[in-house]
């Protein structure tokens, strides 16, 4: 319950929003990278949040990068999941 609260929060103050951002700056300098990055930044996003909910927020930013980069968004987005 801490947990979920302490996203509420943060959802409240715009660190999502800040997280989310941050993640699509680093995934669109690189888009032909997305199935490496997009693992490395969803559990960088768990690690610091303390809950893999949080990967939840990026998986339509990774699939919007992946398809714009010529790559099929179900690899990416499964990797990103598991290292969430």
């Amino acid at each position: 319950m801490a947990v979920i609260s302490a996203i509420g929060a943060m959802q409240a103050a715009g660190g999502m929003d800040y997280l989310v951002s941050w993640a699509e700056k680093m995934l669109r300098k690189n888009p032909k990278r997305v199935t490496l990055y997009a693992p490395l930044i969803t559990y960088a996003m768990t690690l610091m949040a303390g809950t893999g909910h949080t990967a939840f927020s990026t998986l339509p930013v990774i699939a919007e990068v992946a398809k714009e980069g010529g790559v099929r968004p179900s690899r990416p987005l499964s990797v990103a999941v598991i290292a969430s």
